[in-house]
């Protein structure tokens, strides 16, 4: 492992956009949207008027109050500014359908978004696009700021598409399943941060209550907090896959490989390569998603010739930004699919975009290059892996008897609760973030001690 510093991270620019690439839609604002998480110091480093010297040239009162209380001011001044330019929910999810109750949306308002190739619940928003439906005495106040770009998750399905009762089809992001996504956005962090690495994790500036409800497949009814997470602007890679043999593929597999000697992997039981045998006819499954292939000849030499079966092989499932910053091997984004485990059972599959059948390699338990969770590292179960939910909590949350969630969705769901009943802000959600990571990744920190440098090679 070669040593390298980390380079400046600089968000989204408005001449950066490729807007022939974007497609337009129309977005309602949210009236009782409400911020319950922030990060200061990532907005902070993204825009410059957020910095403490640039809001006392906005708001002089700033400079009279004492410390503490001008912080907690300057907290509700960014919070606000956040709220403003990110509580939308798209024109085709306001209507009528059987995935939430209807928003709580002003209809005489509407801002324009932009949604780039393969985005299904997420659009872009230029920072300066709600102007209109501002009230005139806060247009005012930030006349003149620096334009940008905020990339928002859970804001609807596209244009002529109607909600469905699927993972990929809802176009939410219910409030439980944010939490989850910080929460395991901060633990990879921490875990690169200790071992050196120089790679990045795309920044989450803030999360958002949208003031309505949404489904979940476990329980099919609409009492869900939906959500909204709001993060950099950045530019996906135009392919999904990696080509074999490249850099990326091989950044890939050493990030995953990294990840698993914590027991982290991003091979989600959902995207599984497995055989299947619908009547008499086989295919190759990723997820719920059938490989393309000539023949049933093509599938049935495949299938034998890999060794692929029902039972099935992991998927590595990392997504990254097309242009890292500078010193990062790569920066991850999207998080969902994350989980934590003891041990590791089936072989792992790298897909690259210009081979038969996706197939990029694998890597087989029996192989000297398969990586095991490291008995001193392994992150505890009780923080991050997969449990029975307790009898009454699946009582209150309405899931069925014997549900098993992560550690990360039992928090998500309490705090999207106590947030709901009043019995928690945007500060208690912040702290309760962060003391969960510290304490499920505390031993680490003596095993681990922190570099500012590191690469993988």
């Amino acid at each position: 492992m070669t040593i390298r510093g980390r380079g400046k991270s600089v968000p989204l620019s408005p001449q950066a956009i490729e807007m022939t690439k974007l497609q337009s839609d129309l977005f309602l604002p949210l009236r009782k949207a409400k911020v319950v998480w922030l990060d200061r110091a990532a907005l902070q480093k993204d825009f410059p008027q957020l910095r403490s010297d640039a809001l006392a040239l906005r708001f002089p009162a700033l400079c009279k109050l004492n410390p503490s209380d001008r912080i907690r001011r300057e907290c509700r001044i960014t919070a606000n500014w956040v709220l403003r330019r990110s509580a939308w929910i798209s024109l085709s999810q306001s209507t009528p359908n059987q995935v939430n109750t209807p928003p709580p949306v002003n209809r005489k308002q509407y801002v324009e978004g932009w949604r780039p190739p393969r985005y299904g619940r997420a659009a872009l928003f230029e920072t300066r696009a709600g102007r209109s439906v501002w009230p005139c005495n806060e247009a005012s106040l930030w006349e003149g700021e620096e334009a940008g770009w905020l990339d928002i998750k859970g804001v609807g399905v596209c244009p002529g598409q109607k909600p469905q009762r699927d993972v990929h089809g809802d176009g939410l992001f219910p409030l439980f399943q944010v939490f989850r996504e910080l929460l395991y956005q901060r633990l990879l962090a921490r875990i690169f941060s200790l071992s050196g690495l120089p790679i990045g994790i795309l920044p989450a500036y803030a999360a958002i209550d949208t003031g309505f409800q949404c489904w979940d497949r476990r329980i099919g009814t609409l009492t869900m907090p939906a959500g909204l997470l709001v993060r950099r602007a950045h530019r996906r890679y135009a392919a999904e896959l990696p080509q074999r043999y490249s850099r990326r593929q091989r950044i890939q597999v050493e990030i995953e490989m990294t990840l698993r000697q914590f027991g982290v992997t991003s091979a989600s039981p959902s995207s599984r390569l497995t055989r299947s045998r619908p009547s008499e006819q086989v295919s190759v499954r990723v997820g719920s998603l059938t490989v393309p292939a000539c023949s049933q000849e093509h599938v049935t030499a495949f299938c034998t010739a890999t060794g692929i079966d029902t039972e099935g092989m992991d998927v590595i499932n990392l997504q990254s930004v097309a242009d890292p910053p500078q010193g990062m091997d790569a920066m991850l984004v999207d998080f969902g699919q994350f989980y934590v485990v003891d041990k590791f059972h089936r072989p792992l599959v790298s897909l690259v975009i210009d081979r038969p059948f996706g197939w990029g390699g694998v890597i087989r338990p029996n192989d000297p290059c398969f990586v095991q969770p490291d008995p001193r590292l392994v992150l505890d179960p009780r923080y991050w892996g997969r449990t029975p939910l307790p009898d009454d909590e699946s009582r209150t949350f309405g899931f069925p008897k014997d549900t098993e969630l992560l550690g990360p969705e039992r928090v998500g769901l309490r705090l999207a609760a106590a947030l709901r009943s009043g019995a928690a802000s945007l500060p208690d959600v912040c702290r309760a973030i962060d003391r969960y990571v510290r304490s499920g990744t505390h031993h680490l920190t003596r095993l681990l001690p922190q570099s500012a440098n590191g690469s993988i090679r």
